[in-house]
Order: C-alpha cells, then sequence, then structure tokens
C-alpha cells in the first residue's frame, strides 16, 4: 500500500510540476508579457531617433541652402553697386583723366611713370581696385563676376600702376595689398576662361587700353556669358 501511494505522489508531483512549467511558458490569459513590452518599446525609440535625424538633416541642408541664397544675392547686389560706381559719370572723368596724363598723345605711346609725380587719378584707380580686393577676399564679391566685369580695365591697370604699387610697399609692405590679392584671384580665371591672355601686358597694350578710354569713355569691361 505504501508502494501505491509512492507512486501516486511522484505522478501528482510530476503533473504540478508540468502544469507549473506551462504556466511559465504560457503566461495566463489578462497577464502582460514584459519582454514584448520592451522589445516594442526599443524598435519604436530607434524608429523616432531616425525620424528626428532625418529632419535635423533636412532643416539643416535647408539653412545651408538658404544661406548660400543669400551669399548670392548680396554677392550680386555688391556687385551691381560696383560696376554703378564705375560707369558713373564722377568716375568715368577720373578714367578719361588718367588716360590723358599717362599717354603722348602725339606718339600714343606711354608717358614715363615718376612715383614722385603720380597723377592723382592713378591712386583713385588703385583705391577702387584696392576695394574690390577687399570685397572679394569677404567672400563679398565673385572672383569670376569681378573678372568678368573689370578684367579688360583691371589688367592694364594694375601693369601700369606696377612702379606706384612697388614703391609703396618699400615703405609699407602691406600697400594695395587687397589690389595684389585681387589680381591674384582674377589670374586664376583668366588663365581657366581665355588662357591667360590679358596677364602679360605690354606698354603698346596699355597704351592701346587709354587710348581707347579717350575715344570711347565707357565701361571696358567684357560681359562673358557661359
Amino acid at each position: 500500500m505504501r508502494y501505491v501511494d509512492m507512486r501516486f505522489q511522484k505522478r501528482l508531483f510530476a503533473r504540478v510540476r508540468l502544469r507549473h512549467i506551462g504556466m511559465s511558458q504560457h503566461p495566463p490569459k489578462g497577464s502582460i508579457n514584459w519582454d514584448a513590452v520592451t522589445a516594442v518599446s526599443t524598435v519604436a525609440s530607434a524608429i523616432i531617433s531616425i525620424l528626428v535625424l532625418c529632419i535635423g538633416l533636412c532643416a539643416l541642408k535647408y539653412t545651408e541652402n538658404q544661406i548660400e541664397d543669400f551669399r548670392k544675392e548680396s554677392q550680386a547686389q555688391h556687385l551691381i553697386e560696383k560696376v554703378d560706381e564705375f560707369n558713373s559719370a564722377r568716375y568715368k572723368a577720373i578714367r578719361k583723366r588718367l588716360a590723358e596724363n599717362r599717354l603722348n598723345l602725339s606718339a600714343n605711346t606711354l608717358k614715363k611713370l615718376d612715383p614722385d609725380d603720380t597723377p592723382a587719378e592713378m591712386f583713385d584707380e588703385l583705391a577702387f581696385c584696392n576695394n574690390l580686393g577687399i570685397l572679394t577676399r569677404h567672400g563679398a564679391l565673385n572672383p569670376y563676376d569681378v573678372w568678368g566685369e573689370f578684367s579688360d580695365w583691371l589688367f592694364p591697370v594694375y601693369a601700369d600702376a606696377q612702379t606706384i604699387i612697388k614703391s609703396g610697399q618699400k615703405d609699407f609692405p602691406a600697400s594695395w595689398s587687397n589690389c595684389d590679392y585681387l589680381m591674384e584671384q582674377v589670374r586664376k580665371v583668366e588663365e581657366q576662361e581665355d588662357a591667360g591672355k590679358q596677364e602679360k601686358q605690354q606698354e603698346k597694350d596699355i597704351a592701346g587700353f587709354y587710348s581707347g578710354e579717350l575715344q570711347d569713355n565707357e565701361t571696358h569691361a567684357r560681359q562673358r556669358m557661359k
């Protein structure tokens, strides 16, 4: 009888154990499966993080585009202002007087440029070049635009003014440094777009430029379009 009781107890214990295991593997209805909740929360957090990142990147790109558009508009406005100044009656008169002072009209050749007796208009021209250089150095003007609008004037005047520039830089090395910077940038564009044709200005080229200033006191700036 005792043997039968022991067998019965073993069977009862086995049934209880199996039931317990089954309940742990299959929670009763209405109970919360926290593992599943944790998994869903993790996936949701990852998706939200990705969405926030995408939105942030889109906002950053939009801001960059807005800044670039503003920069281009600002460059265009500065360019228009400098072109208007260059073509103003006041500045045309300066350019004409410089041409008269630099040309030997009878022979259509250049006069010798004396650093101690430089025409005041030459300093006006260099100051304009210097202002263009400042704007270009700080991103307010695009070198390509400066080349397109002013290169026919810049190259001969800058070449003609070398005696004055070098003389001033002996005592003040920073003299006309922004004009020098501008010419470095414009030369790069000239080499790319026109094979550097205007870089080597001979006396006859400069004389021809000043002669053109007298004959037609309009801007000699080239309007290049790609």
